[in-house]
This record gives structure tokens, C-alpha cells and sequence, in this order.
């Protein structure tokens, strides 16, 4: 169970949002014979991601750590120029990826960097 909750915790890091953990259920009989719903002891883990397997994912609006994080889980190696969040990449969301991959990411300083931030006059 501990071994389980570290992977959890792991995708977790790598993934954020896009990781989903349930605990799934399974029908059996109670005291008088009836069914009813129990609850597994081991969590389920879900995986959502925008792009099919073995594709580029979309990292654009992402941090630069995030994207590269990311593209790196996945065995592409990133190219940064700029500063601030990725607002194009090269190759293309949905991209098959290939062996030894390079995905190049142009960044700007844009909003959403600054979105928590109220200016007062």
C-alpha cells in the first residue's frame, strides 16, 4: 500500500491535473445476503491526457518547468528561447513522437503570468 501511494504521489508531480484517483468498488453480500457496493482497498489511478498516446502533448500556456517536465516523461527533449510561458511549439500538439525527439518552445511574458496581481492606483 505504501509502495502505491509513493507511485500516486510521483504522477502526481509529473502529471498535476490530469491525474484522476478513485477507489474503485466491488459488489458483495452483507450480513443478510444482500448485495451492496464495497469499496476497494487499492486506489485506482486514472490518466486523462489532451493528446493520444505517443503524440506531442499541447504544453502551450505551460511554465517552461512544467512543459519541460512534461515532454521529458515522455521522452522528448525540449529547446527554450524566451522567458515567461510557452506560447508556440514546433512539433505540433498530436505529433507522433519520434526516437530522440526535440521539441523547440518559444516563451513570452504574457497575463497569465500576472494574473494573481492586482495593481492599485
Amino acid at each position: 500500500m505504501a509502495a502505491c501511494r509513493r507511485s500516486i504521489a510521483l504522477l502526481e508531480s509529473r502529471l498535476g491535473d490530469e491525474l484522476t484517483v478513485t477507489r474503485p468498488t466491488r459488489r458483495e453480500d452483507d450480513s443478510n445476503g444482500h448485495k451492496t457496493d464495497a469499496v476497494a482497498h487499492e486506489p485506482a489511478v486514472t490518466v486523462v491526457t489532451d493528446t493520444p498516446p505517443d503524440t506531442v502533448p499541447d504544453v502551450r500556456g505551460m511554465s517552461v518547468r512544467d512543459a519541460v517536465r512534461r515532454l521529458v516523461t515522455l521522452g522528448v527533449r525540449a529547446r527554450a528561447a524566451g522567458d515567461g510561458f510557452v506560447v508556440s511549439q514546433d512539433p505540433s500538439p498530436g505529433t507522433p513522437i519520434e526516437p530522440g525527439a526535440v521539441c523547440r518552445l518559444v516563451l513570452e511574458r504574457g497575463p497569465a503570468r500576472q494574473a494573481g496581481r492586482t495593481d492599485h492606483p
